[in-house]
């Protein structure tokens, strides 16, 4: 995988922005472990130090949990310059925490996108993240010849306008992300994670939100 260069941190300093995969939160994360390098990794150009590995264990601020950062193809001069098949790997494997009243398929289309954020995968997320909202309006039994289409006719479902602008939102960032343009050849990071808030808070509406009143009302009907 060719990574953006948005989402190679700096791995000199101490401290890093990154997505913690256990928690799922943009966070610091700070070092918590020893810096290793191997291989050629005071080499001239960027293509001749493909087998460099770089490999930290951090700590995220927010959850406190390990984060294990591997990175091959990098500078120990200057980690931001790669090679031309850098690759970059997160343990533990990212996941989606979600609630039980969001469908399982639907979860696991946002797991999917999780990983993919992990990895700074930002088109997969986003096309993950259009799955997830294809799957939703089947849910809501909404029909139409296309996503556009259902996405409009949702409002009949009792869908409100404001996310009927957000799950169009979220399709324009999935159809960025599979299909590239001369304009958009490429999902860049804030795309996708906003992409993803987008479909959290769009799922959290739908699914989370009418069961948890539902049990609060069924508490209150028992009393």
């Amino acid at each position: 995988m060719h990574a953006e260069q948005s989402m190679w941190p700096d791995f000199n300093s101490t401290e890093v922005t990154f997505l913690c995969p256990t928690c799922g939160h943009t966070s610091v994360l700070i070092r918590a472990g020893t810096v290793n390098w191997t291989d050629n990794a005071f080499a001239p150009s960027p293509d001749a130090f493909p087998s460099n590995c770089f490999a930290c264990l951090y700590q995220c601020r927010i959850c406190l949990r390990a984060v294990l950062i591997m990175a091959q193809g990098i500078s120990i001069r200057n980690p931001r310059l790669k090679s031309s098949n850098a690759r970059l790997s997160v343990l533990p494997h990212a996941d989606y925490q979600s609630h039980e009243s969001i469908p399982p398929d639907i979860a696991a289309a946002m797991r999917e996108a999780v990983a993919c954020m992990s990895v700074g995968a930002w088109n997969a997320s986003g096309t993950m993240c259009r799955r997830a909202l294809e799957l939703a309006m089947r849910h809501l039994s909404v029909s139409g010849k296309n996503l556009q289409t259902r996405i409009d006719n949702s409002a009949a479902k009792g869908v409100p306008p404001q996310l009927v602008e957000i799950a169009h939102t979220i399709r324009l960032v999935g159809n960025e992300g599979a299909h590239p343009d001369e304009d958009f050849p490429s999902l860049t990071e804030t795309d996708a994670r906003r992409g993803f808030e987008f479909a959290t808070t769009l799922f959290k509406t739908l699914f989370v939100l009418p069961a948890e009143i539902e049990q609060v009302d069924e508490r209150h009907r028992k009393k």
